[in-house]
């Protein structure tokens, strides 16, 4: 298994972003993010996989995973690929082990699958309601969150609605790192918001 980079990774939605994604990311890398997630389920392949590269080449130091496939990660030279509940499977099989790999989940049965199938960490969703966008899966609150982070053999990422705020209570329940969107690149100042979560996550977690 490869070690995950950060307690904290910073999702960024591409297809919320638009244009300013490589400015914002810039900005929350300057500002002490280490680990970024870039998401695109709308926009076009080819424009999500150019605008990745962008931000490989604008922020070299920045530990970056795609949302995605194995190929399109190879392709664009991320160092972390992330998919979603279930696809996990028969990855390991042909790719190098230093490359992080990650899975989105709601319920014990897929955390389970995912360390099984040879994931590095996973995200489980929502804890709380996502400042970037309304809810699509059910919240499960710090309760239901730690009914099934407890059972799981991995590092598990809080995601929905995490802020420097709360993560203190992500960590209660089990959490072992957070997952953050609208609350850092919906911010004011960037930079400012990626210091002062960067530096709540370094003492919570």
């Amino acid at each position: 298994m490869a070690k995950p980079p950060s307690p904290l990774i910073a999702l960024a939605d591409l297809d919320l972003l638009g244009p300013k994604a490589v400015g914002l990311i810039k900005a929350a890398h300057e500002g002490g993010i280490e680990w970024v997630l870039l998401r695109a389920k709308k926009s076009p392949r080819k424009e999500a996989l150019k605008a990745a590269r962008e931000i490989l080449a604008a922020c070299p130091r920045l530990f970056t995973s795609l949302h995605g496939s194995e190929s399109e990660r190879e392709e664009v030279g991320a160092g972390g690929v992330h998919f979603p509940s279930g696809r996990l499977a028969s990855f390991r099989g042909g790719a190098p082990q230093y490359v992080v790999a990650g899975v989105s989940c709601h319920l014990v049965e897929e955390i389970l699958g995912a360390f099984e199938d040879g994931a590095d960490y996973v995200f489980l969703s929502q804890l709380f309601a996502p400042l970037s966008k309304p809810p699509h899966e059910k919240i499960l609150g710090p309760e239901g969150f730690a009914k099934i982070a407890k059972s799981a053999p991995l590092p598990v990422y809080a995601l929905g609605g995490l802020d420097e705020g709360n993560m203190a209570t992500a960590k209660r329940a089990g959490a072992s790192g957070a997952a953050i969107s609208g609350a850092l690149f919906f911010s004011g100042d960037v930079k400012e918001k990626a210091s002062r979560l960067v530096g709540e996550a370094k003492r919570v977690f």
